[in-house]
């Protein structure tokens, strides 16, 4: 019998998603389960009346199955019984392997990672890596643009090197949770067209591959990565727009957001503002795109936006990109640092392209950034 189908009945017939957080399966889980209890149910009063009576007087329900039972003692008309029904560990064994398939096809794909163990840090430690302007689906000619080539390989090859030697380093900083902040641009193109998400974009990009394939490779990968981040520790995946993605990134945040469903060791976050902004502890972490804003302005949007959350704050970052070389300014009470790209530039951006490179920052709830690892195009690991 369906363990599903007995709450549901017993509990008056309650919603199909609570039962869900009761038993901690996947909603369709549950409503395939009852259906089929209730289709059984079913077929079996459409039997013929003799095979009901029958029934009846063997105290079954369901269908006829494997093994032969035979009444003993005639009933008030003189008739006896014989019926071909499966045992109760069968009928149990069964149901355990139709909730098993039903859960591999219908349910939430099994996670591949030992969720982390919790820390013993007297204070929070997180650590930030913004994965800006990746360009998935760019593709670049290095004789033409000056720096290096780019493609869909190399692009994935360079997200899960670059990730994965950061990583190693955050694993030695014993951190409480890793930030994995896409800031845009993450995708080449905003679809099969081409051109960027801007309007009036009156450019054509140079694209390598189809864009199918583009968004599924790329979405591959930043599982990936993100399965190796939460063997180290809990994981906040951001995924944001930038002007080349504006509408395609959201693949990524819908496979990302079913991939790791009701999975407590990651987080991603679905908020659609462009303005993104973490709190915790005396630090507070903003980010943007960067683009159709000057960095005073986004700023001031900021310190607007967020003025109640930050009266005890003491350390303030605003993280942008978009401009594809990294450049760091001090305002009044806030540090505005503009990341690399970790693309090469293709020919369109090879004027004002830059030495591709990845950051881990280290923070402090108290004392804010207390340490920093980079990588650079060379894949020499160093130590700021």
């Amino acid at each position: 019998m369906s363990k599903y189908y007995d709450y549901w009945i017993e509990n008056n017939k309650p919603s199909y998603r609570s039962i869900s957080k009761e038993f901690n399966v996947h909603e369709s889980t549950v409503r395939e389960s009852i259906k089929r209890k209730i289709k059984r149910l079913e077929s079996a009063d459409q039997a013929e009346p003799g095979v009901l009576a029958g029934m009846k007087a063997l105290g079954f329900e369901g269908q006829p199955g494997s093994g032969w039972i035979k009444s003993q003692t005639p009933d008030e008309n003189g008739f006896t019984y014989s019926f071909h029904f499966s045992s109760k560990q069968e009928q149990i064994e069964e149901e355990a392997k139709m909730d098993s398939i039903a859960e591999r096809f219908i349910g939430t794909s099994p996670i591949k990672f030992k969720p982390s163990k919790p820390t013993n840090n007297k204070r929070i430690r997180k650590a930030f890596i913004s994965i800006n302007d990746l360009h998935s689906g760019s593709l670049a000619w290095g004789k033409e643009t000056g720096y290096g080539d780019w493609d869909l390989d190399i692009a994935m090859s360079r997200l899960k090197k670059w990730l994965s030697r950061l990583l190693n380093q955050v694993k030695e900083a014993n951190v409480d949770e890793i930030i994995l902040y896409y800031n845009g641009d993450t995708l080449h193109t905003n679809g099969q067209v081409p051109m960027t998400a801007t309007p009036g974009s009156d450019h054509i990009l140079d694209t390598d591959s189809r864009n199918f394939k583009v968004v599924d490779t790329t979405g591959e990968e930043i599982i990936y990565c993100t399965d190796i981040a939460a063997q180290i520790a809990k994981v906040r995946l951001v995924i944001k727009r930038g002007n080349h993605d504006g509408d395609s990134y959201l693949a990524l945040l819908q496979g990302a957001k079913w991939r790791y469903f009701q999975q407590p060791n990651v987080i991603v976050e679905m908020e659609p503002n462009n303005y993104w902004a973490h709190i915790f502890g005396r630090v507070a972490l903003f980010g943007h795109h960067g683009d159709k804003i000057k960095p005073d302005r986004l700023i001031m949007q900021f310190l607007q936006r967020y003025r109640k959350d930050i009266a005890e704050v003491d350390h303030i970052t605003v993280w942008t990109g978009d401009k594809h070389h990294r450049k760091v300014e001090q305002f009044p009470g806030v540090m505005w640092e503009q990341a690399s790209n970790w693309c090469e530039p293709d020919q369109y951006g090879s004027d004002y392209g830059d030495t591709a490179m990845a950051q881990a920052v280290i923070y402090d709830e108290i004392e804010g950034e207390i340490e920093r690892y980079t990588v650079k195009a060379s894949q020499i690991l160093t130590k700021d």
